[in-house]
């Protein structure tokens, strides 16, 4: 059904009736991009989500002046993968769109497709969404990135925990211990991840990371998470690809293992997803991961920062509806660029977030995706004090040095920029590049 419905246009460029604009090579349709974005948003009561606040402040109409920044924007974490009926009718549109050489349905740059399970990972491989650069997936309709991942909140059910602790003893930090990894080095999750990764080279490890929530305390407490992810970075270390981390109350335990791992057994780029930690803690993961020593502003004195030299590897995604909406938002966007001056600004990526359980009601369409992304670009314009377009534009700049160990075009400035990591082979184009 997957395949049938990806195949089931004649691929056409141009079109009919409808009124275009054209922004570089890309046709977008005014009818259905501009209208939605435009269109009011849901009322909290009809949001059968906890998180109906929230969704509902970012999905209010986008004013007009920032239609024209969505196509500079990538959507670097989002759950548009997964067997879902809600899902397949979502990516059965956006292919619909994708064969017809279109972008009727979305229109930013890029979005990064996350899997949260090995159930997901069929449906977001390259058999579904295609691979950047073929004819489906041309220069005119919006692109798709694969990432590949377990989330912490599904550990418990791709590795039996008993039969692991049967076979050794946990260490001190709460992992299981080397010799259980060797056993579930075989396993049948670590190996189709592997497997995965290796047929997309292009794509991205995600969603991985550690929970501490009160319905995921016991995968947490017993170990289970600790060695998904730690798995999981050290693979995307050996095969260069950037991360999305999931972190939820467990900003120790993320700082212990990345510690355990060590900084230059970690993967090239990090992205810390819709991180609401504090800013101490995000401080704290860029000491660790980039060696740096950055002293926190004191009360009335400056701001001191002491590098041992210019590369970004760790970086923060936000979203309108998750970390930008929450009382210290203001204090880590702000309070990053004040322990960075001038620097700060360019570890900061934009998200979506969206999933079907939580954009589940009357009048949810495709296009919250990218009202989403513009009001957190708003957002993260006021926090910071910026013009919007100059946002958009750093944001651009940032996302292409995150994706860098996994394009085929170095970025300019790539030697001071990011670490050196082994390129792999892929049809990949270069889905950054300013036209």
């Amino acid at each position: 059904e997957w395949d049938s419905a990806r195949q089931s246009s004649s691929p056409r460029k141009g079109g009919g009736g409808s009124s275009t604009v054209v922004t570089g090579e890309r046709k977008i349709h005014k009818k259905s991009w501009r209208f939605q974005l435009q269109k009011a948003g849901p009322l909290e009561a009809d949001i059968p989500s906890g998180q109906r606040k929230q969704i509902a402040s970012a999905l209010r109409p986008v004013s007009r002046e920032l239609h024209k920044l969505l196509p500079l924007l990538t959507d670097v974490h989002n759950h548009m993968a997964g067997f879902e009926q809600e899902r397949w009718e979502f990516n059965k549109r956006i292919m619909s769109g994708m064969n017809r050489g279109e972008c009727d349905v979305l229109a930013a740059r890029e979005y990064c497709v996350v899997s949260v399970e090995p159930a997901d990972w069929h449906s977001c491989s390259s058999a579904i969404w295609g691979e950047p650069g073929d004819e489906c997936s041309s220069s005119e309709a919006p692109r798709f990135r694969q990432m590949f991942g377990i989330h912490p909140q599904c550990v418990e059910d791709v590795i039996d925990f008993k039969a692991a602790k049967e076979t050794g003893k946990n260490d001190a930090l709460g992992k299981i211990g080397h010799e259980d990894a060797m056993m579930c080095s075989r396993s049948k999750w670590q190996r189709e991840l592997r497997e995965h990764l290796q047929a997309c080279p292009w794509a991205l490890v995600g969603e991985i990371g550690l929970d501490r929530n009160t319905h995921h305390r016991k995968s947490f407490d017993d170990g289970r998470q600790h060695f998904v992810l730690r798995y999981q970075l050290e693979l995307a270390a050996e095969l260069g690809r950037p991360v999305s981390v999931h972190c939820v109350k467990a900003d120790g335990a993320m700082l212990d293992l990345m510690s355990d791992i060590g900084a230059q057994q970690l993967p090239p780029t990090i992205c810390m997803h819709s991180f609401s930690g504090s800013l101490e803690s995000a401080l704290q993961i860029i000491r660790l991961v980039e060696g740096k020593r950055i002293k926190k502003k004191a009360r009335g004195g400056e701001t001191a920062t002491v590098a041992n030299d210019d590369k970004v590897r760790v970086y923060f995604s936000f979203s309108a509806w998750t970390n930008l909406i929450k009382k210290n938002a203001s204090q880590l966007v702000r309070g990053l660029e004040e322990a960075e001056p001038g620097k700060g600004v360019r570890r900061f990526l934009i998200e979506s977030d969206w999933n079907t359980a939580d954009f589940n009601f009357p009048g949810s369409d495709i296009p919250d995706v990218d009202k989403v992304l513009l009001a957190g670009l708003e957002r993260l314009a006021e926090l910071l004090g910026w013009d919007p377009g100059r946002v958009a534009t750093q944001l651009a700049e940032n996302t292409r040095h995150f994706l860098a160990p996994v394009d085929l075009q170095q970025v300019a400035g790539n030697d001071a920029g990011l670490p050196s990591v082994e390129r792999k082979e892929s049809r990949m184009v270069h889905c950054c590049d300013d036209k």
